[in-house]
């Protein structure tokens, strides 16, 4: 199997798999210890065209083995569908969770691919019937479809929205029983969780994830610590990322290795109370 697509140009990403689950991730697969940290998360966590992310970073920082189970462009849906990383996640010391954002989740209004969570599969019944004027086979990614939506009809994309919202307190509440750990939620976004989202657009990263929402969740966490680099730290130029000409556009779109190493920075307490704890 080729990976190529995924990372050529790039760091090295050494792409492995844990067990018999088929996501993809950074590697090499390393055994988790029973001291060690495990991260899940989506793109930063993998760190996508950054040779050493925040995981990589805090194991050097701690003295912990940190475990990299973040996955490109992941939703809950891919840890809960994939019960056997769950369980491999239990087997260390803690877990820190970067939080997500809420549109790319199986719903009552469509559905995404259960490996790559921010593809769109089809439409159901019930949201062709809402959007009769929507062609869905139109769209590949969820993002352009949320898009589409939100310029269509603002009212009755906020029906959309609030079931994405209510999937996902949902189904972070189960993820956070099933890892039955000391679990650091972490927020990495340009500014702190919205109070409100606008309407008739999609509204910041991650999408659709807003304070209220995090409160309903907090008491899964152990605590929840918010990393706010701005979007300006993003600069097109590709400052603190590595990657092929190709990828130029993708690469703006990510956290530079600054903002890593701030991350590492910012968690490191919290790991460290863990033997005092």
């Amino acid at each position: 199997m080729s990976y190529a697509p995924l990372w050529d140009g790039g760091p090295d990403y050494q792409p492995c798999h844990y067990g018999t689950t088929k996501p993809v991730f950074r590697g090499p697969e390393r055994e988790i210890p029973s001291n060690g940290i495990v991260a899940l998360g989506s793109t930063e966590t993998f760190g996508k065209f950054i040779e050493f992310p925040w995981p990589e970073r805090l194991e050097g920082g701690c003295g912990k083995p940190v475990i990299n189970l973040g996955c490109v462009n992941s939703s809950v849906d891919l840890y809960l569908g994939a019960p056997h990383l769950l369980d491999q996640a239990r087997k260390a010391d803690a877990v820190i969770v970067q939080i997500s954002g809420a549109a790319c989740l199986t719903n009552k209004y469509f559905a995404v691919h259960p490996l790559r969570n921010d593809r769109f599969l089809s439409a159901s019944s019930t949201l062709a019937a809402i959007y009769r004027n929507v062609d869905f086979s139109e769209f590949h990614f969820i993002r352009h479809m949320l898009s589409t939506l939100a310029q269509e009809d603002a009212r009755r994309f906020a029906t959309i929205v609030a079931e994405l919202q209510r999937c996902w307190v949902v189904r972070m509440r189960h993820m956070l029983r099933r890892l039955d750990r000391p679990v650091l939620g972490l927020w990495l976004a340009d500014t702190a969780p919205p109070v409100e989202l606008p309407e008739g657009s999609l509204g910041p990263d991650p999408l659709f994830v807003t304070a209220a929402m995090l409160d309903d969740v907090r008491s899964g966490f152990s605590d929840i610590i918010e990393v706010t680099p701005g979007a300006a730290s993003r600069s097109p130029d590709g400052r603190g990322r590595m990657f092929n000409q190709m990828d130029r556009h993708a690469a703006a779109h990510v956290y530079p290795s600054d903002v890593h190493q701030q991350v590492a920075d910012a968690v490191l307490p919290w790991v460290r109370g863990l033997a005092t704890g």
